[in-house]
């Protein structure tokens, strides 16, 4: 063989070798395409599992908002209805009130006017013998009128003096809790001398607000109090109200959250014995 032919042929060698590399170099990096295209799209499949999964909590979440924005609306108009039927309740005590006054001072009328009567009946006895036993009759049934009037005029006033008492214990413990609450404002301000506080940086007092409990909520161990006072009577979320009924201090509720018309409390300290009941009163300040 020529030199030339050998040539040739050590080229084609040379050249089938590299046609070979190639080759297999092409084919290895086909199947690391075709295994990565097949990871890509594992992953967007998964990808696209994870976000249906989020889409359908959020709509879950949604459903529950939406729940609970209806469940406050109800209990809302719940609360609205009570203020409504509070308010009729005190105007109806403050009539039967009235009419209680009116109606000793009716007795008393009544007494003073059968006295008279008796006196009468007592004279003509004297001055007619012949109508003696009609007078007497007469002065009898008047006797018996006078008593039910005083005995009517005596529960009337029972009544009232048991008024009086309940009103002597309020006032009694009344004086003790503003003891208490001086004492507490004492020590306030010796906590806040010596953290070098003043009134601007814990926040101006409540004013005086007045008003009662609308019922009572168990919520997370914690005592939520609501109250017919809201953002409308100038209350505001971190005002505190005294809590008590008919002479017995129970306790204090910080607001946490201000309707128009109403708020819901949180107790912050109760007193033993005590719990907080629908119809108990609620004040800023007791006594202001």
């Amino acid at each position: 063989m020529s030199p030339i032919g050998r040539i040739f042929v050590v080229i084609n060698l040379v050249l089938a070798a590299v046609f070979l590399g190639s080759g297999a170099a092409f084919l290895a990096s086909g199947e690391r395409y075709r295994t990565d295209f097949e990871k890509e799209i594992v992953a967007k499949a998964k990808l696209k599992e994870d976000l249906e999964s989020q889409i359908g909590e959020l709509e879950a979440q949604k459903s529950a908002a939406e729940r609970m924005r209806e469940e406050m609306r109800n209990a809302k108009a719940q609360l609205e209805t009570q203020k409504e039927a509070l308010d009729a309740d005190i105007a109806a005590k403050t009539d039967e009130l009235n009419q209680l006054k009116a109606q000793v001072s009716n007795w008393g009328s009544q007494v003073e006017g059968l006295s008279g009567q008796i006196e009468t009946a007592v004279a003509n006895a004297e001055a007619a013998s012949e109508a003696r036993v009609a007078a007497v009759e007469a002065r009898n049934e008047a006797q018996n009128e006078a008593a039910d009037a005083v005995q009517a005029r005596a529960d009337a006033e029972d009544q009232i003096n048991q008024l009086e008492a309940e009103i002597a214990s309020l006032r009694t413990d009344l004086t003790a809790t503003r003891g208490q609450l001086q004492s507490t404002s004492t020590q306030l301000a010796t906590a806040m001398q010596v953290a070098g506080l003043t009134i601007d940086d814990i926040g101006a007092a409540a004013p005086p607000i007045n008003g009662a409990v609308l019922g009572v909520d168990a919520v997370g161990g914690a005592t939520i109090v609501h109250i017919n006072r809201g953002s409308n009577d100038n209350v505001k979320q971190g005002y505190v109200f005294e809590i008590y009924s008919s002479g017995t201090y129970k306790g204090q509720a910080r607001v946490e959250i201000v309707h128009d018309g109403s708020c819901s409390a949180r107790m912050i300290t109760a007193r033993e014995g005590t719990a907080v009941a629908q119809g108990d009163r609620a004040s800023t300040q007791i006594g202001g």
